[in-house]
């Protein structure tokens, strides 16, 4: 006599348990966290480089207008925070002045009937002259980026060629 055979299930598993779930979003979690710090910090990081190269660049600028026009200049003035840089007719028409506006911490060039601001966001400038034809020019700016102070100091020492 025999048996009758008794089939076993196969038990076939469909699916996640909860556990490896749980362990699957945890992974992302962490790995979307970590993404996130980087990102963050990278934002950061571009933020204050950017603004950094910003003034870097309008120092610049206004060094570079300066020092222009004092190379051409036969004599230069200094009356409290006004510049005047005298340049004779046969170079330009009319003679420059550089006014620093403390409230503003602005620097404006004018020229005859034009003024244009050269620079915002800065110190006192300080404009020396050094020798008969030579002047020292120190320009600077601080800024608070990101709860960070940064600071730029640019020095020049110009030699005026029209100078007698």
């Amino acid at each position: 006599m025999e048996l009758p055979k008794i089939k076993k299930r196969k038990h076939l598993m469909k699916g996640f348990s909860i556990v490896e779930l749980l362990i699957a979003a945890g992974l992302v979690v962490l790995i979307l966290g970590i993404v996130g710090l980087v990102y963050v910090s990278s934002n950061r990081s571009f933020k204050y480089g950017q603004t950094a190269l910003d003034t870097e660049a309008d120092l610049r600028l206004a060094m570079d207008w300066i020092t222009r026009d004092i190379r051409k200049a036969e004599s230069i003035s200094i009356s409290g925070s006004t510049v005047t840089v005298v340049i004779p007719p046969q170079v330009a028409s009319e003679d420059v002045v550089y006014t620093y506006d403390p409230d503003e911490e602005k620097l404006v060039r004018t020229q005859g009937s034009s003024s244009r601001t050269i620079v915002s966001c800065i110190s006192q400038p300080q404009v020396s002259i050094i020798t008969d034809n030579t002047v020292a020019i120190t320009l600077s700016s601080t800024k608070t980026i990101l709860g960070k102070q940064y600071q730029r100091i640019l020095t020049s020492k110009v030699t005026m060629r029209n100078a007698e």
